[in-house]
């Protein structure tokens, strides 16, 4: 049995049911999304799927189209099943995080569409049926110019902390900035991301750049 989750026609609507969909238990079925107009992203990124293994989305598009406007990413699948179709992925822009003073650009993924592989047991998997991809680009992050500092190296979307005195940031996630390093003692920790139930991001400390986390905060 597919439980409809609801028709969405905005931004908003669709990443709620998105985080519906996330926080579905392990082997509880297939859920289904209808989108019911032209969604224009504007300023709001997408939330990522992040399904527990045994979870099918399917993302129904009616024939409209989502718009990312040249500045925002489209679909990420980080972990388990998604079927969309009759859908069209338009003008969607994956941009590598930008280095923190000293730092290097991040890779931009994905564009239209971006399936993660990294989650043990419950890979992204997707199944495309009458989708059309137009004027999606996926570019690299700017590597952040310094002298004698090390911020944090760009993530997958978010930027590299910058640096105070000789001390890199943490590395930037998925959607979220790193934090910045600190001369001494440890830096702030950067943003979660938007995948759900991500750690942030590294924060740099006296030692040297801030590690990367793992389950989405996706930093470098």
């Amino acid at each position: 049995m597919t439980i409809n989750l609801g028709t969405v026609t905005s931004v908003a609507q669709l990443n709620t049911l998105i985080r519906t969909a996330d926080g579905e238990a392990a082997n509880s079925g297939t859920y289904e999304i209808d989108v019911g107009t032209n969604i224009a992203l504007g300023a709001t990124a997408l939330e990522a799927f992040n399904l527990a293994s045994g979870v099918t989305v399917n993302l129904i598009g009616n024939g409209f189209t989502l718009d990312g406007g040249g500045t925002q990413r489209g679909l990420f699948v980080y972990a388990g099943a998604l079927a969309v179709s009759n859908l069209a992925l338009a003008n969607l822009k994956a941009l590598g995080g930008a280095g923190g003073s000293g730092g290097g650009g991040g890779a931009g993924l994905g564009g239209g569409l971006f399936i993660g592989s990294n989650v043990p047991g419950d890979a992204g998997s997707v199944t495309l049926t009458n989708v059309s991809f137009s004027g999606d680009i996926a570019a690299g992050g700017k590597a952040g110019t310094s002298v004698n500092t090390a911020g944090g190296g760009g993530g997958l979307g978010g930027n590299g902390g910058s640096s105070n005195g000789y001390i890199g940031g943490g590395g930037g996630g998925l959607g979220a900035s790193g934090g910045g390093g600190v001369f001494s003692g440890t830096g702030n920790a950067g943003g979660t991301g938007i995948v759900p139930g991500g750690g942030p991001a590294g924060s740099g400390s006296a030692s040297g750049p801030g590690a990367g986390v793992g389950v989405g905060g996706l930093s470098g």
